[in-house]
């Protein structure tokens, strides 16, 4: 059976299930990220060096981290609680598949199986994302961003294969809209 298939399936009381599961996965996991003041540069902090430009090891992973965009003056609207999937670095940081940019919890979820391209029962618990970025596909176009390391307020949340269904339908994006 295929993810579209699937979520078909899911009824009300089947999706009220995932949403409480999901909100206590964050509740348990933002405590992480509070009381975080160093920058991500320090030296000691292994937290934020999820994708480091020698080996990628973040690449492929699934993330939450605090961002504070850089042109936030001229973005029309940027996600301060961005939930990233990072392709691979770029010039100071590294470009990255923002899923809350795909409104719908079902779609996101979705969205990000397909990437997988094998069957969600399937997935190891190791798996990491082999992600090709697409220009074609509407969907990666409005998702891919460029994060720069100086911007990154907070260590990065890994979140775990297992978890990704409880995490990724939250409604977690902090929306900043220019005034």
């Amino acid at each position: 059976m295929n993810f579209s298939n699937l979520l078909k399936l899911l009824n009300r009381k089947t999706l009220e299930s995932l949403r409480q599961k999901s909100a206590e996965w964050f509740q348990n996991r933002v405590g992480q990220l509070t009381g975080y003041n160093r920058l991500p540069t320090d030296p000691d902090d292994k937290g934020t060096n999820i994708l480091k430009t020698s080996g990628n090891r973040g690449q492929g992973n699934l993330i939450m981290f605090y961002y504070d965009a850089k042109h936030k003056d001229t973005l029309p609207m940027w996600d301060r609680f961005p939930l990233v999937i990072p392709l691979g670095p770029a010039k100071g940081g590294f470009l990255g598949l923002n899923l809350h940019y795909i409104e719908d919890p079902k779609m996101r979820l979705q969205f990000l199986f397909n990437l997988t391209g094998i069957d969600r029962k399937d997935i190891p618990p190791n798996f990491r994302l082999n992600v090709n970025f697409d220009s074609k596909d509407p969907l990666m176009r409005l998702c891919v961003k460029h994060y720069l390391r100086g911007h990154i307020r907070s260590r990065f949340i890994r979140i775990p294969v297992d978890e990704w269904e409880n995490v990724v339908p939250l409604q977690t994006a902090q929306w900043v809209y220019k005034r």
